[in-house]
């Protein structure tokens, strides 16, 4: 643990308006994911205690997390755009065809991209961005804790 604990609510991931039941269900939950590292499930532990059974800590954190602060949704849609992209939707069957004409034919590499342009559109959903197509909008940066205003 270290000597400037962060915010319980930070820590659990939860917003300062949780119920006590939730609190308990997402540390359990967090203390089976962190069933190798004792000093994460010490720090778990205590982040629970410090919202369920300490309502004045409870109250003290609340107020130093930053209000409506609500961790869940932001890293749900990045799990979900990180599984549909895992892998690439172009496979290798698709082009050798268009190598073996690059090498056959030796294709200036423009001729190649202008080859290629309408297979990967083909296979690919409406970019929503021109960099990421498909990747989650991020309206502003992951929220501050105290502890990034703080400690510098």
């Amino acid at each position: 643990m270290s000597a400037n604990p962060e915010n319980p609510f930070a820590l659990l991931k939860l917003p300062t308006t949780c119920t006590k039941e939730a609190v308990i269900e997402k540390g359990e939950e967090m203390l089976h994911e962190m069933h190798h590292d004792p000093d994460s499930q010490a720090a778990i532990r205590q982040a629970v205690q410090q919202i369920v059974t300490h309502p004045d800590e409870r109250a003290l954190y609340a107020a130093l997390e930053i209000p409506d602060t609500d961790y869940e949704p932001y890293d749900h849609e990045w799990d979900r755009f990180a599984r549909r992209f895992r892998r690439s939707p172009i496979t290798p069957e698709m082009i050798r065809p268009l190598a073996e004409m690059f090498i056959e034919e030796q294709l200036h590499p423009d001729q190649l991209l202008s080859l290629l342009g309408p297979l990967l559109k083909a296979n690919r959903p409406g970019p929503s961005s021109v960099l990421l197509p498909d990747a989650p909008a991020v309206e502003s940066p992951p929220p501050l804790r105290p502890g990034d205003l703080f400690r510098g």
